[in-house]
């Protein structure tokens, strides 16, 4: 199990309507603002663990079979979100539902033996599910023009068909899709 230094996480991608549409914000930003962080991870998800090791032998086949085990399921996502501090970031809020919340357990029970250096925001008492629009070079100087805008120009009222768990890995700065579980398929 590596604690490399590098970030990882399991996430669900959104669907295809929503994955262009946070594309399309991001071109947006990186066009108007000159706002490119968000590049880092270009994978527009949501994240239910961000872990700095996985033993990704074992992991693996406990999120295809979390995943097989598992319905599609719609969230919704409104409004704007900022998390402040020295780098904040600029989100759009999951609402948490039963289904959502359920899965999110799940997967911490059953891969917690194979994480090591979890970051703990993503605990069940502290899990704010969000869908990131903006980070890494967003700066007190930007980020009223970045909210004005998007609250202004852009509908964040989303209904999203969660279908999938997926694992981003980082190596070597580069973070990648490192595999994609379709929900109740094996």
């Amino acid at each position: 199990m590596a604690g490399d230094g590098n970030m990882h996480a399991v996430v669900s991608l959104l669907d295809e309507s929503h994955y262009k549409k946070v594309e399309w914000i991001w071109a947006e930003l990186k066009k108007r603002f000159h706002i490119e962080g968000i590049y880092i991870t270009p994978y527009p998800h949501f994240s239910y663990q961000v872990a700095r090791g996985y033993d990704l032998e074992k992991m693996l086949p406990v999120l295809s079979q979390l995943a097989q085990r598992q319905k599609p399921f719609t969230i919704h996502a409104t409004g704007l979100g900022l998390f402040t501090g020295k780098k904040p970031v600029v989100y759009v809020p999951v609402v948490r539902s039963n289904e959502l919340n359920k899965l999110h357990q799940q997967i911490w029970q059953e891969t917690s033996m194979f994480v090591t250096d979890e970051v703990d925001y993503y605990d069940e008492q502290k899990w704010l599910p969000h869908i990131t629009l903006a980070h890494g070079d967003v700066t007190d100087k930007n980020v009223s023009k970045l909210i004005s805008y998007l609250n202004s120009y852009i509908d964040l009222t989303w209904e999203i068909n969660v279908d999938n768990l997926a694992l981003i890995y980082e190596t070597k700065g580069k973070q990648i899709l490192l595999e994609r579980y379709l929900f109740g398929r094996q």
